[in-house]
């Protein structure tokens, strides 16, 4: 089976089709990496204020586990789930 002009030219420009949607993907990636600014992967330049905020989240999770072994009534488990 001969493949015929037609068939060779949709062939072709659908070939060059995902060639430029593969090469607008990527400029807009490479664009995305290069305006994320170096501040954003930088580590926290308040160790204190990490520590202290990972303990205050620690302290309400585990503040939130016992106030779920303590609700019996269903107001309780209210809001035991709006916190």
């Amino acid at each position: 089976m001969m493949i015929t002009g037609g068939r060779r030219r949709s062939a072709l420009s659908e070939l060059v089709r995902c060639g430029i949607v593969f090469l607008a993907w990527t400029a807009f990636a490479i664009g995305l990496a290069l305006a994320v600014s170096s501040e954003f992967f930088a580590t926290p330049y308040d160790p204190p204020g990490l520590i202290q905020f990972l303990e205050q989240t620690i302290g309400w999770y585990q503040q939130l586990a016992v106030e779920q072994q303590i609700a019996t009534k269903p107001n309780d488990a209210m809001v035991v789930r709006e916190n």
